[in-house]
């Protein structure tokens, strides 16, 4: 989890706060290794499967809007962002 003052700024997500890390992503104040895309995940659809990755469709780890998430197998996951990093050499791999 990152420290204090590695977050920027917060945001409340159904309830839950989140603080926004540098690398965009969005973590729980208060339940450790909780990010806001699977909360917001949750939400809507409950539990995401066990071993199974939320996927953000535009690569922005900041936008959780719910249409635009998706959940993959880590297999899936993985071949995606290889694609993508394939056709865009100098992005970072992302993991989530």
């Amino acid at each position: 989890m990152a420290k204090l003052s590695d977050m920027k700024q917060h945001q409340i997500y159904f309830g839950k706060k989140f603080f926004e890390r540098k690398d965009g992503y969005w973590v729980s104040t208060t339940e450790r290794g909780l990010y806001a895309h699977r909360w917001v995940w949750m939400v809507h659809f409950g539990e995401v499967a066990p071993g199974m990755d939320i996927h953000h469709r535009d690569d922005d780890p900041s936008n959780n809007e719910i249409s635009n998430l998706l959940m993959l197998t880590p297999s899936q996951h993985l071949k995606f962002h290889w694609r993508v990093r394939k056709h865009n050499p100098n992005q970072l791999l992302l993991a989530i």
